[in-house]
């Protein structure tokens, strides 16, 4: 809206403002406000300085001027207060091996840590109270809350060798004996022992420091020692006795508790700190016993065990192992909890940990790792603290517009200053030609310095009476008030002596044609459409092609030139081209009309072209039939819908771009051992984790480019051979022979056992298995009280090949009751697995978790690039060892009591599985979920032991391959594309047509002065018709026609210009020379 409203009031002033021969209202928009500005008329200069700032400032930067930026806003909100930690007596039933998975997943997978914990801090959280706008991002709330915190003080500790034993003494009366023992099984190239001996006794450990030398004091203290041995493994004979281990570093550490007051912001989405923001409001304090369970804490990281025994799921229950994670570390097992969590926290060796103050930091951060996310588990439910609210703040990032329109503004003011102050004698608008001839009565000396100059140009008539001084007056005639047009008495005696002077022989002349139409100026604008269109047009087939086009440079303000302010020019240069020839039509229309002879007032002398900016004047000439200015007039307008969408017409946007690149495969398809799984024993519910793995196949790992550099946040795609299994589950029904296996469950005697059958090449049945239901469970059960059993095996390969082959995993849920122990009801599933290869397309970030796998053809089941003993190994040893988990056992509590029944539990989301109340599930509904879970818990089992596939030699051949990197380009918007070539197009075709047919002007000069209106018809008896028309209004006029061409004059002369019909003849277009 801002460019025709600042138009309109330019063409205001304009066109209110001139003298005789000043031309404000046609000259080109760049030099008005220097030509006004000479001549004194400032309410000229003021529009024209407005409209120039609007079309080559504010216009080109909208997109800047009306940009976005960020603008940090801070606001009051209301904030609950701090969760706080649940009462001490809770805590330590709550402190298990699922707070020891949880950093397992932290430390070795890079899971995030809970919401509002670190790993050097804890905090309590707190939740805002009220909403947020929608338009905020980066949303953070600021409060106070309690920032927990652990550290370690650590010192040497006195090691003395005593034969195979060494006592290691803390220094303060505390003293423990180590010897160290290999295994026959270690890697060779292991060198050193790491042990972490905490303070509490229990039965799995071998060494603690309660003792009788150790009392309370020495309680909450730990000794951590690493060992370096003297030999290899492969020099030693087992057992290796401590006198290999010469070289002891030995550290006793105590835990130091605290607490502090702090004020911090925290994330709205994630409620992750923004750890900069932390600002102290107290000194730090110790945390106490009574808030923080200190002993269970230490009893949990000391001995791997809950600190109370009491029934839980299976993965709280299971010891954590994590030597799998330092097979390549050169440290020998066992290792406790802690060591492992030591070692994975900057993914230390064994070597780096030899050094005392490493090995202390070590510790330290292990330390923080579990108190965080042991904090996180005994947060309240927030019922009693979140009810609180307090004050707070909510920091959060918004946009603003930035507002560049002060001197538009000042200047606007101004103009209204002199509009009114300035003294106006106009009673109407001078808005058409009978307007402006009818308002001002000639003088008889006006009318004779001006009728002999009827053919003269520009030049000469403002050489001849531009010397003059004209003023406007008001006079009294006949009882009412006019306007006369008057001259100064100094100029009147040489009025007269060139009122003698002779015409051109002839009356000839030379019709005028405007620069703005001159053959080289509508070659330069078209050679201006061209050029856009087909640049347009080149960068939308690039950006096609390329899939977006690669932006010149990473600077912004560079970038905002080039899409913004260049493609936003181009449309304000064009649309003032336009405006004046818009303008310079405007103004002949009417005399082109009076050319045609005999034309009607109400399209001639009548015509308010010239009232509105010319581009408005659009209804007025539809109306009037005269269609090449309606045209002209719509082209102007579309000058505004072309800024439009030219400055709209680039968007950036980030895009995946694909480079291509070359990469050796890692691994090869070749089995490198017999058995698929060594000693993995990691918790498999972060089984989306694993490196190469997702939900359904592990894939064979390759390697990174070596031909071009590389980000974290790039991608790497190629194809590769995925590894799954394809699952049936299929219901067996109890003590029924069906089908190649059975299950059969002997009566309720002193055996009570369950057995799996399978189906000989003769047809009988030879049996397999067998499990005992009830086993060392009968002191759990109340007498009469239904119960429940999860049971889940798989045949080791006895009875020759019959139960090997092709061996299914055989899980079953079950409910009974004592003491009679009838089996009320049952439900078993037979789950046979297919081995299934096929080529992928398989992406993966800098961390080789699989972001996307495409399969390319159909899996191979009987595998060409795997022999079929290496599947049968992948088949068997996936079903024996997810079989393997089952833990077993009646029971009438509702916990998992093995890793499948845990993990279904999840999938389902509630415990209907292990609960003795409810019924069996039914296989129709729990198969297809086994199916999956079996699916990716084999691609999970291949994926830990990748090591089972053979490495790639040197001599492996590279595969094609891409890094996907996301990078930004540029976009064409389509809509604004469209509209943009539509618009120059039209251009095109409508600057060709008016160059073409349109120029035809038979005017010795522009119509767009007074001087010249006035040198046209003073000397005509039409002007007396403008008069009456002051008078008597349109309807004086309703029977006259008027023609511009050759008339005699009231003064007897020849003259050109405007007169009454018939007094004229018509302009004849083959008199005039080209």
């Amino acid at each position: 809206m801002r460019n025709p409203v600042a138009k309109f009031i330019d063409w205001q002033a304009r066109h209110l403002q001139p003298r005789e021969f000043y031309t404000h209202p046609f000259e080109f928009l760049a030099f008005v406000p220097v030509r006004a500005a000479r001549r004194g008329h400032w309410p000229v200069f003021y529009s024209g300085t407005i409209v120039m700032i609007v079309f080559w400032l504010i216009t080109p930067l909208q997109s800047s001027i009306l940009g976005v930026g960020p603008i940090h806003l801070v606001r009051q909100h209301l904030i609950s207060t701090p969760k706080s930690l649940i009462p001490i007596r809770d805590q330590a039933s709550l402190l298990d091996i699922g707070i020891l998975n949880d950093a397992f997943a932290i430390t070795w997978l890079g899971l995030d840590f809970p919401s509002s914990m670190t790993a050097d801090y804890a905090l309590l959280p707190f939740e805002a109270r009220d909403t947020v706008p929608s338009f905020a991002t980066d949303v953070y709330f600021r409060s106070w809350t309690w920032q927990l915190s652990t550290d370690l003080n650590c010192w040497p500790g006195n090691v003395n060798g005593l034969g195979d034993v060494f006592r290691v003494n803390n220094g303060r009366g505390c003293e423990v004996d180590i010897v160290f023992f290999g295994h026959t099984d270690v890697p060779k190239d292991t060198q050193y022992a790491m042990l972490y001996v905490g303070y509490y006794r229990n039965h799995y450990l071998d060494y603690y420091l309660e003792g009788p030398s150790c009392r309370n004091n020495s309680s909450h203290q730990f000794l951590a020692i690493s060992a370096a041995r003297n030999g290899t493994a492969d020099s030693l004979a087992p057992p290796f006795p401590s006198r290999n281990y010469t070289d002891i570093t030995a550290i006793f550490c105590e835990p130091q508790y605290s607490k502090c007051n702090v004020s911090v912001m925290l994330s709205k989405e994630t409620l992750k700190p923004l750890t900069s923001s932390i600002l102290p409001k107290g000194n730090n304090m110790t945390l106490l016993d009574s808030e923080f369970n200190i002993t269970a804490f230490e009893y949990l990281l000391g001995t791997g065990c809950p600190p109370v025994d009491q029934v839980r799921d299976y993965p709280k229950q299971i010891t954590l192992e994590q030597y799998d994670q330092l097979l390549d570390k050169g440290i020998e097992w066992p290792i406790t909890v802690a060591t492992g969590f030591a070692i994975g926290s900057r993914n230390y060796s064994g070597t780096d940990l030899h050094d005392p103050a490493t090995l202390a930091a070590a510790y330290s951060a292990a330390h923080r790792i579990l108190f965080s996310a042991t904090v996180a588990q005994l947060l309240s439910n927030g019922t009693d603290a979140s009810a609180v609210s307090q004050l707070g703040e909510r920091h959060y990032t918004t946009y603003g517009v930035i507002a560049l329109l002060l001197v538009v503004a000042a200047l606007a003011g101004c103009l209204l200053y002199h509009c009114v102050r300035s003294r106006n004698l106009l009673t109407s608008d001078p808005s058409s030609i009978c307007d402006i001839l009818g308002t001002l009565n000639c003088s008889e000396a006006v009318s004779a310095d001006f009728a002999v100059h009827d053919r003269a140009d520009a030049a000469t008539l403002s050489q001849h009476v531009g010397s003059n001084s004209y003023f406007l007056r008001e006079k009294s005639e006949t009882g009412r008030t006019i306007l006369s047009l008057d001259i100064s008495e100094t100029a009147i005696s040489s009025i007269y002596e060139k009122k003698n002077e002779s015409l051109p022989s002839g009356g000839g002349y030379k019709p005028i044609r405007p620069s703005a139409l001159s053959s080289v100026s509508g070659a330069c604008f078209i050679g201006v459409l061209l050029p856009a269109i087909v640049i347009l047009a080149y960068l939308k087939q690039q950006e096609r092609y390329l899939g977006g086009l690669t932006p010149p440079s990473s600077n912004f303000e560079v970038m905002q030139l080039l899409e913004n302010y260049i493609p936003t020019i181009l449309a304000t240069l064009i649309e003032p081209f336009w405006v004046l020839i818009n303008r310079i039509y405007c103004v002949f229309q009417p005399f082109s009309e009076l050319q045609k002879g005999r034309s009607s007032p109400r399209h001639s002398v009548l015509a308010k072209y010239t009232s509105v900016p010319p581009q408005l004047a659009v209804w007025r000439s539809a109306r009037a039939g005269q269609y090449l200015l309606t045209c002209i007039c719509l082209a102007t307008l579309l000058a505004n819908v072309l800024a439009i969408s030219l400055s709209g017409l680039f968007n950036e946007m980030p895009r995946i771009v694909t480079y291509p690149t070359m990469v050796k495969p890692a691994r090869t398809a070749i089995a490198s051992r017999n058995v698929l799984l060594g000693n993995s024993r990691s918790p498999i519910d972060y089984s989306d984790h694993f490196e190469w793995t997702d939900r359904a196949n592990y894939y064979l790992p390759f390697g990174r480019p070596t031909d071009r550099s590389f980000s974290a946040g790039d991608q790497f795609k190629a194809s590769t051979i995925g590894f799954g299994l394809e699952t049936i589950c299929s219901p067996i029904q109890l003590n029924k022979f069906s089908g190649r296996f059975a299950v059969t469950l002997s009566p309720w005697n002193t055996t009570k056992t369950l057995t799996l059958s399978a189906k000989s090449p003769n047809g009988s049945y030879v049996e397999c298995w067998e499990q005992y239901p009830n086993n060392d469970v009968n002191h759990r059960l109340s007498p009469k009280e239904p119960s429940s059993q999860e049971v889940m095996f798989s045949p080791r390969g006895i009875r020759g090949g019959v139960c090997w082959s092709g061996a299914p995993l055989i899980i079953g849920w079950m409910r009974g009751r004592e003491p009679e122990f009838e089996i009320l009801r049952s439900t078993f599933l037979s789950c046979h697995s297919s081995f299934r290869v096929a080529m992928f397309d398989v992406t993966v970030d800098a961390d080789n978790n699989i972001i996307d796998s495409q399969n390319l053809g159909d899996p191979d089941t009987n595998v060409a690039r795997i022999s079929a003993k290496n599947s049968q190994l992948i088949v068997d040893g996936a079903a024996q060892n997810i079989g393997s988990f089952s833990n077993g056992g009646w029971h009438n509590e509702t916990v998992t009591m093995d890793w499948i029944n845990h993990l279904l539990t999840l999938k389902i989301g509630n415990r209907s599985l292990v609960d003795p109340t409810q019924d069996v599930p039914d296989p129709t509904k729990i198969g297809p979920i086994l199916e999956d879970l079996y699916q990716q818990l084999a691609a999970t089992i291949m994926g830990l032991n990748s090591d089972f596939f053979q490495g790639a030699d040197d001599t492996t051949d590279p595969i094609p391959a891409s890094v996907l990197r996301t990078e930004t380009r540029i976009f064409f918007s389509e809509t604004a594309y469209i509209l943009s070539i539509a618009i120059l197009s039209l251009y095109v075709l409508l600057f060709g047509f008016v160059y073409a047919r349109g120029r035809a002007i038979l005017l010795p000069r522009m119509p767009t002065s007074l001087g010249s209106l006035l040198s046209y018809s003073v000397a005509s008896q039409a002007v007396e018709d403008f008069a009456e028309r002051r008078e008597l209004g349109d309807q004086a006029l309703s029977t006259r026609t008027y023609t511009f061409g050759r008339y005699i004059g009231t003064d007897g002369k020849p003259h050109v210009g405007i007169e009454r019909a018939p007094f004229v003849v018509k302009l004849d277009k083959r008199s005039f020379r080209r």
